[in-house]
């Protein structure tokens, strides 16, 4: 176990290697901001490829940390994702940017779906899937808040306390919910895209401020909250003992387990 523990908190560490560094070329080059996103957005495509093949190395069937297609049987088992479609569309509702370009789009969808693939790849796959050999809910919790604490480097890039305190909490409730999909899907498909969607939507939308901006974070936080629950009680906490579930890709079954 306790290598198990030591090889997350590497994989998490080794993250967030690369944007930092990535800040670092952009400070000493001094780059604009969308030529900051395109070479953030290189960054994690770099980590993701490394992830790819750590995760090849260690596991061997790339099934094993949810590149596989979602399995779906019946959407309202998911309260048909509205949750999640709550959380993305409100943020609209305050506006949209103006001034956006067609470049600027397109970098930040290039930058979104790099950070997306790569994020859900390590936390809610390779650290994931190594935390199940203690247990399904140490692994839905501790990757979860190994997430949300990397959000601190927020503060590195000049983000206030308070601020940087909320998007902790929030990653951690966002956290627990993907890797509940994750799990209940036996895919990391739907969090890729959804964690894809869910930055790009902060990028294009204006922010609000003062007690507006606190209190749709502490709704939209308590909507997750409550669907990270149903998924923990729908999906999780049932199958903890047998670690197996009829929704879980047989990648993911105790074969995986017994080869420890």
């Amino acid at each position: 176990m306790k290598r198990t523990m030591t090889f997350a908190v590497f994989m998490t560490v080794l993250i967030l290697v690369f944007p930092t560094l990535s800040g670092a070329v952009i400070t000493i080059y001094e780059l604009s901001t969308l030529q900051g996103r395109l070479a953030q957005g290189i960054a994690f495509v770099l980590a993701g490829i490394l992830g790819l093949v750590i995760a090849k190395s260690r596991f061997g069937n790339m099934k094993y940390v949810g590149l596989d297609k979602p399995r779906v049987t019946k959407l309202s088992e998911y309260l048909w994702f509205a949750p999640l479609i709550i959380v993305e569309v409100i943020p609209l509702f305050i506006g949209i940017r103006e001034g956006l370009s067609s470049t600027a789009i397109i970098i930040y969808l290039f930058f979104t779906a790099a950070v997306g693939f790569t994020e859900e790849l390590y936390f809610r796959g390779i650290i994931w899937t190594a935390l199940q050999e203690k247990s399904l809910k140490f692994a839905v919790l501790m990757s979860s808040f190994l997430f949300s604490v990397g959000h601190f480097l927020n503060l590195l890039a000049g983000a206030s306390m308070k601020n940087t305190i909320l998007q902790v909490i929030f990653a951690f409730l966002f956290a627990l919910v993907a890797v509940g999909i994750s799990y209940a899907t036996g895919s990391i498909a739907i969090p890729i895209l959804w964690h894809t969607i869910h930055n790009f939507v902060s990028l294009i939308t204006v922010e609000s401020s003062g007690r507006a901006d606190i209190s749709i974070e502490i709704f939209l936080g308590f909507v997750l909250l409550l669907y990270g629950v149903y998924l923990w009680l729908k999906f999780v906490s049932p199958n903890e003992k047998s670690k197996s579930s009829v929704v879980v890709v047989e990648a993911r079954s105790s074969d995986f387990y017994k080869s420890g």
